[in-house]
């Protein structure tokens, strides 16, 4: 997404904390190990300058391209790894601003094998990024998205065909995405990460 890209380059000249804060709606939150954090306390978090990259490799969009969900890679300052999600909202100038934001670390992380040094008669070619990008069916959905449990807190696409749950109760994070797709409302995102102390 442009408005995820812009907020890394971002990122690179104001710091990850801040350049979060500037992309984001109002209200927003981040869903860390701890416990939600909203934005207007993101600048507690400790943020040395250093930027974490990530790299966006699904994203979902309601057929009104008012809402999307991201999902993708990170990578933290210390070269640590894992998965992120955010959801996005356009805002009434037109531009994404981010309204959720979760990430977890590999546990275990995967093991890195040096790459040898490329000789002098080699030519080094960059893997491409490839985002695979969707959107819900732009029929009327028939029926209201699956049930949730109670402990469960929704966010509906402005053109009900986007369902976003999270919750953050006991020993998980759990974050849903349902599409309505193919006919029928399916569940296209599913992670179940850990909170502090319950790893």
């Amino acid at each position: 997404m442009a408005s995820e890209i812009a907020m890394l380059q971002r990122a690179k000249e104001i710091g990850q904390v801040e350049a979060m804060a500037e992309f984001a709606a109002d209200g927003a939150m981040v869903l860390a190990e701890t416990g939600e954090i909203p934005v207007s306390d993101l600048r507690t978090l400790r943020d040395d300058g250093r930027v974490a990259a990530w790299t966006p490799k699904t994203v979902w969009v309601s057929c009104d391209a008012r809402f999307a969900v991201s999902d993708g890679r990170f990578t933290a300052a210390d070269g640590k790894v894992g998965d992120y999600v955010t959801t996005w909202r356009e805002d009434s100038s037109g531009d994404y601003v981010w309204v959720h934001n979760a990430k977890a670390l590999d546990d275990p992380q995967p093991e890195n094998t040096p790459l040898e040094a490329p000789r002098d008669d080699e030519i080094v070619v960059e893997a491409l990024i490839s985002v695979k990008g969707h959107v819900t069916d732009c029929e009327r959905p028939a029926g209201s998205p699956p049930p949730h449990a109670a402990s469960m807190r929704e966010t509906l696409s402005p053109d009900g065909r986007l369902s976003w749950r999270w919750s953050m109760s006991g020993p998980q994070r759990i974050f849903r995405l349902y599409a309505w797709t193919e006919g029928a409302w399916k569940l296209v995102l599913d992670r179940q990460w850990p909170m502090e102390g319950s790893k």
